[in-house]
């Protein structure tokens, strides 16, 4: 099985609720790209349900004031570029990555 493969079989256990097999091993083993193709994936339910929490908070979050956001894990930043985009009572946003690849993915696709 290869390590793709390996990855479609943990997400459809995790969609499953089953959480005893992690991603993380396998996150940046190929790459940042590799990482971004997955994530994007139909089946790879957490980013999509990340962006709808977020969606459905956001009323609530503008409600707050000076807001220091920190992210751990930014991935390509889709998450960032949509709160930078949507709120205006940001005072300071730091994302943090274990990959410097995804850092600077994350600050090119935002330009930060």
């Amino acid at each position: 099985m290869n390590y793709m493969q390996k990855i479609k079989q943990i997400i459809i256990s995790q969609n499953k609720g089953d959480f005893r097999k992690t991603l993380t091993k396998y996150s940046y083993i190929y790459g940042t790209q590799d990482f971004i193709s997955f994530t994007k994936n139909p089946i790879y339910k957490a980013y999509t349900n990340e962006v709808k929490l977020l969606k459905l908070i956001l009323p609530k979050i503008l409600a707050m004031q000076n807001l220091n956001i920190y992210e751990l894990g930014i991935g390509d930043g889709t998450k960032a570029e949509y709160l930078l985009n949507n709120l205006n009572n940001v005072v300071k946003y730091t994302g943090i990555d274990i990959s410097k690849d995804m850092i600077n993915f994350a600050k090119h696709k935002n330009k930060m």
